[in-house]
């Protein structure tokens, strides 16, 4: 779940990520001593935390700091490529891009998804030929 009061995302019903969490936090808890680093960029770490439940669907998520602050909690929606395509195929990944907006709409309502403590959006990056689901913080003080 993600809760659009207070930004919160819910992982499997009961391991909260809340944009309150520290790096510190983080690398302290159980979901991150059983993360993967990402990142090599000493400012801008980034961690995959593997497969969890939100709003009850398989996801592989992954978290994004600048220094101590969380900014991002990216989702992969599972199941929901068809397969088709591959690597890099621009056509595929936009066209998946369209069923993380839909699954996303399906979720939290019609766009946009702009909060007083950030947003939600599916995003395709053409650089990366990639999309997922960011939840992304506002910056912090």
């Amino acid at each position: 779940m993600i809760d659009t009061k207070i930004g919160t995302v819910l992982l499997d019903g009961r391991d909260a990520i809340a944009p309150s969490l520290t790096l510190d936090a983080f690398l302290s808890s159980a979901l991150g001593r059983g993360a993967q680093s990402c990142g090599v960029a000493v400012d801008w770490p980034w961690f995959s935390i593997g497969q969890h439940k939100v709003f009850g669907d398989a996801c592989t998520i992954t978290l994004s700091f600048h220094k101590q602050a969380l900014t991002t909690v990216s989702l992969f929606v599972l199941g929901l490529d068809d397969g088709a395509g591959g690597d890099y195929d621009v056509d595929a990944t936009i066209a998946l891009n369209a069923r993380f907006e839909a699954w996303l709409a399906a979720k939290l309502g019609p766009p946009p998804h702009t909060y007083p403590w950030g947003n939600v959006a599916a995003v395709y990056d053409p650089r990366s030929v990639s999309t997922a689901v960011f939840v992304a913080y506002s910056k912090r003080t």
